[in-house]
């Protein structure tokens, strides 16, 4: 890692804006909604793409994209092209390129077209003979196909941690590969990125307003890269791909002024460095060298005090991530009266247990390896976290009790808590193994470990089997709660079987994923059922829907980390913009009591 700390939040501008509705989410969005949306954000501007373009009607649709970028002067209107119609695609490219469009949005995923269909290698072919840019969404691993060769400009906006490696590998062969930031959620993987590929090929997007920006934001701001890296993601690569006033090349029309015109780029973004950071050097990303994992953090200060929405009052003696964690005016906002009123009770905290002082409360954390290129093995990589984050107390579960051996991992973890006092522990049941697990729970419970912890689908026991209720029915016998991995349609499964067990207390983990709007039903099922949660990206308004159905007296905080940078998940409650007594309550005040903390 670089030695040079973010002294202030990076300028940003979105590479990726959703115009229009989106019928799976039912969020919806206008040229002035988006403008609003990056203001709040402290975003100089915007790349913005039509749904409707996307789903039914394509040259209606990328008119409406360029409505909306004259109507908006910070807004850059961007193609989207369907690939179930290769001609009208073709056309398309050739209409919108003579107006200045740079960027073109390609969705083989949602329209259904693989990559080695003729069509879409023919558009490839086309944009990449063009120069122009295309932002590719869906699997990577799929979607990089048809541009390898070309010398192609491909931004993949749903690059995501878990394919890390194979976005490392492509990059280090196509020169002009880039990736979109927002899933790329992993604690290390920017850092990892920017060391081995370099930060010139990251942009930041957040696909508003159907996903929170707030998340992306946050992580950004956090990031171990140097404030030169960090400007390179935020805007500036986006002003080279894109082109602005000092990158020629960005049409007229495109950037919302008269063809005719030649007036300078409204995007923002045309003062913005573009060039790499020269002071960090690159090594290959297959080599121990670009396994450097976390940055270096300093030894816990006392009392870090907690920000999600303005961590320019941190001060840099207060706050392990010091000069990082300034906000400064281009991020997430201002604070709110919950965040100051949260900080005032966090004055007050005296010397006692780091437990019984505890604010944040992560009840859904993880210790060990994870399957995936990143390095947050060691238990150092989770202290580091904690500190970035401000976490006083995270709920861990072992990876090798959840991926491999739950008696083993349970062991292993018993002997690394005493290593790191803000950890508790949590029991990983196995439903088919469940003598050791009743011996796991007798002898671990009350010795750093306060609850339990069930996986269904890596335990390969479906939550409404007989042996899930037989070892739900054995944790409430030792009177803890339980977390219960959730996706899908089985959060509705898990309080049927919650409530036909007598005093059982148990935490719906990810609150059931793609599935949270059924956390109302779940919620009437059972009363003794809380809600975790935490997801690599968060649906747009998600928490602050649930909470308006069920309040927040069941809502916990967790993050999934390390698999998952809390970024995510605390940028996830700034979005939901909470008053001061339920942002204490969901942080940690509800944890509190439900562990008996």
């Amino acid at each position: 890692m670089s030695g040079e700390a973010q002294a202030d939040g990076p300028r940003l501008f979105d590479c990726d804006l959703l115009l229009g509705r989106h019928p799976g989410s039912a969020t919806e969005s206008d040229a002035a909604s988006l403008a609003a949306r990056l203001a709040g954000l402290g975003a100089t501007g915007g790349l913005v793409c039509s749904l409707r373009a996307a789903i039914l009607g394509l040259r209606a649709g990328n008119d409406e994209a360029l409505a909306a970028a004259r109507e908006q002067p910070g807004l850059i209107a961007a193609g989207v092209l369907d690939l179930r119609d290769p001609y009208a695609s073709l056309a398309e490219i050739e209409r919108l390129a003579v107006l200045g469009v740079r960027a073109f949005r390609l969705l083989p995923d949602a329209q259904h077209v693989p990559s080695t269909a003729p069509g879409l290698r023919r558009i490839a072919r086309e944009l990449a003979e063009r120069g122009l840019v295309a932002l590719v969404e869906g699997d990577l691993r799929v979607g990089w196909q048809p541009f390898v060769g070309r010398d192609a400009q491909v931004v993949f906006l749903d690059a995501h941690a878990y394919h890390l490696g194979d976005l490392r590998l492509l990059c280090a062969d196509e020169p002009g590969f880039h990736a979109c930031v927002r899933q790329l959620v992993g604690p290390d993987s920017l850092e990892r990125l920017a060391a081995t590929v370099g930060a010139d090929r990251l942009l930041f997007g957040t696909a508003t307003p159907t996903f929170d920006a707030e998340p992306v934001a946050l992580r950004l701001r956090r990031s171990g890269l140097s404030q030169a890296e960090a400007e390179l993601v935020g805007a500036g690569n986006a002003a080279r791909l894109f082109g602005t006033a000092d990158h020629p090349g960005r049409g007229a029309a495109a950037r919302g002024a008269d063809p005719r015109s030649t007036g300078a780029a409204g995007a923002g973004v045309a003062e913005v460095s573009t060039t790499a950071d020269p002071a960090r050097p690159r090594v290959p990303p297959w080599t121990d060298g670009a396994r450097g994992g976390m940055p270096a953090t300093p030894a816990r200060p006392p009392a870090p005090v907690y920000s999600v929405s303005d961590p320019a009052e941190i001060s840099p003696a207060a706050s392990p991530s010091g000069a990082r964690a300034s906000a400064g005016t281009a991020v997430v906002g201002a604070v709110s009266a919950g965040l100051a009123a949260v900080r005032t009770a966090a004055a007050t905290r005296t010397a006692e247990s780091a437990v019984d002082v505890a604010r944040v409360v992560d009840v859904h954390g993880h210790v060990g390896p994870q399957p995936f290129d990143c390095a947050v093995g060691d238990l150092a990589v989770t202290g580091a976290v904690l500190d970035r984050h401000g976490i006083d107390c995270q709920l861990v579960s072992h990876t090798e009790a959840i991926f491999y051996d739950a008696v083993a991992g349970n062991r292993t973890l018993a002997a690394l808590l005493p290593r790191e006092p803000r950890l508790r522990g949590m029991v990983v049941v196995d439903p088919r193994r469940l003598p050791e697990a009743r011996r796991d729970l007798r002898e671990l419970i009350g010795t750093g470990f306060v609850g339990a912890k069930i996986h269904p689908p890596l335990a390969h026991v479906p939550i409404a089997a007989p042996e899930m209720r037989a070892a739900l029915e054995l944790v409430a016998e030792h009177d803890v709660p339980v977390l219960v991995h959730t996706w899908g349609e089985d959060l509705l499964d898990l309080a049927e079987v919650v409530a036909m067990v007598p005093g059982l207390r148990a935490i719906a983990g990810h609150m059931g994923g793609p599935a949270w709007r059924l956390v109302p039903a779940a919620a009437a099922r059972c009363d003794r059922l809380w809600f975790e949660p935490s997801l690599s990206r968060a649906p747009g308004g998600r928490l602050r829907w649930v909470r308006d159905r069920i309040g927040v007296d069941r809502l916990l905080f967790g993050t999934d980390a390390t698999l998952t940078d809390p970024a995510s998940a605390l940028g996830a409650v700034e979005a939901a913009g909470l008053p001061a007594d339920e942002l204490t309550a969901v942080l940690g005040g509800n944890a509190r009591r439900l562990f008996r903390l």
